[in-house]
């Protein structure tokens, strides 16, 4: 017996064709995901688990705690197209699913820490995704402390103390990110900073990231740095010449002592030919200059913060014109009265040897001598 034969329908064919081809040319539906952007939270915020790429049509919204979707780790699920919600065994007050289809934390806290999964169902497939949900502590403005509140340039170190529970501590001097080098170190938690030596001026800030990654920094501060002195300016009325004032006696004499770094103002000590001065400012005065005013001058810089000091001299002498013709006179005076002395002296002494070769001239012939040949003896 034949079995009947289908009958043959033309259209068939190319109506598979076609739905085959339009099917190739529907676009996939993008894989959905948690932005990661918010997924740090401080306890007590309000937060939200934001699903990304959503379908357009969706049949049934889901959220797990855990990395593994079941029910027993369901939290609440939403069905968009009844509008329901159903909470499941990790439902707790706090949460919900908004029509989005987000995540909704009332306020988060410390146990909401963990992966959640969310899981969403069309009426061709289901999709999952899954991201790590953190609840930190608010950190607040970390606070600065030095160990000492003025320090010598180049000389005292200075250790300062970042006060913070955060984890993350960076350091600023003079407004640049610094790591542990030549000049300075940093303790393994980053907390304290040992600057070996400073420099005036220097100023040092403390940076925290805290748990959201955000920045927040200490209050700046600038060091009380003591220095000096490193060098001392002598000048003088008359003008004084290689180290020399050249005055007359009677006249006024100025001597200033200064110095451009020194930090705190130094102390001033004189002393004239190596004797101790009452003066103690940057200058002396001699009104009427006297011979026994003339000398060496030492003007004495120091400074008790830094422990340093420096001095410079300056000799007041009579000008050199002056000492020449002085000198003229009293040395011509001097040999004049020498040479008189010794022209007397040597008139004096001549005259007592003619004197003594006359008187011996005169006795010989008064007294000849008659000399008897020794042959008639």
């Amino acid at each position: 017996m034949d079995l009947p034969r289908t009958r043959h329908n033309p259209w068939r064919g190319l109506f598979l064709v076609a739905g085959l081809v339009a099917c190739s040319l529907c676009p996939a539906s993008a894989q959905i995901y948690i932005n990661p952007e918010f997924l740090k939270w401080f306890v007590g915020e309000e937060s939200e688990l934001i699903v990304m790429d959503m379908p357009k049509v969706v049949t049934d919204i889901s959220w797990h705690r855990g990395t593994q979707p079941s029910e027993d780790t369901r939290i609440i699920s939403y069905q968009p197209p009844s509008k329901t919600w159903a909470p499941g065994p990790e439902y707790n007050s706090r949460m919900n699913v908004t029509s989005y289809g987000n995540l909704y934390f009332s306020r988060a806290e410390w146990g909401d820490t963990g992966h959640y999964t969310v899981r969403v169902a069309t009426d061709r497939e289901k999709q999952t995704a899954t991201a790590l949900f953190q609840v930190g502590e608010p950190s607040g403005k970390p606070g600065l402390s030095l160990n000492a509140t003025s320090v010598a340039e180049y000389l005292d170190p200075v250790l300062a103390t970042c006060h913070t529970d955060a984890t993350k501590v960076l350091w600023h001097v003079n407004s640049r990110l610094v790591s542990s080098n030549d000049q300075m170190t940093l303790s393994p938690d980053n907390k304290t900073l040992t600057l070996h030596w400073v420099r005036r001026y220097d100023s040092v800030q403390c940076q925290i990231v805290n748990f959201k990654d955000e920045v927040q920094r200490s209050e700046l501060i600038v060091l009380s740095v003591t220095y000096g002195p490193y060098d001392v300016s002598l000048w003088s009325k008359p003008q004084n010449v290689f180290d020399t004032i050249g005055a007359e006696i009677g006249s006024k004499v100025e001597i200033n002592c200064t110095t451009l770094s020194c930090w705190p103002s130094p102390k001033y000590r004189w002393t004239h030919n190596g004797a101790p001065l009452s003066y103690s400012g940057h200058s002396i005065t001699l009104w009427s200059l006297t011979k026994e005013q003339l000398g060496r001058y030492r003007c004495v810089l120091e400074n008790p913060a830094t422990g340093l000091s420096l001095y410079r001299e300056v000799i007041v002498d009579r000008p050199r014109d002056s000492l020449q013709a002085d000198s003229s006179f009293h040395l011509s005076g001097y040999f004049s009265g020498v040479l008189i002395v010794l022209t007397f002296l040597g008139g004096v002494s001549l005259c007592g040897l003619l004197a003594f070769k006359l008187t011996q001239l005169c006795s010989a012939r008064r007294n000849p001598v008659l000399q008897v040949p020794t042959s008639d003896l």
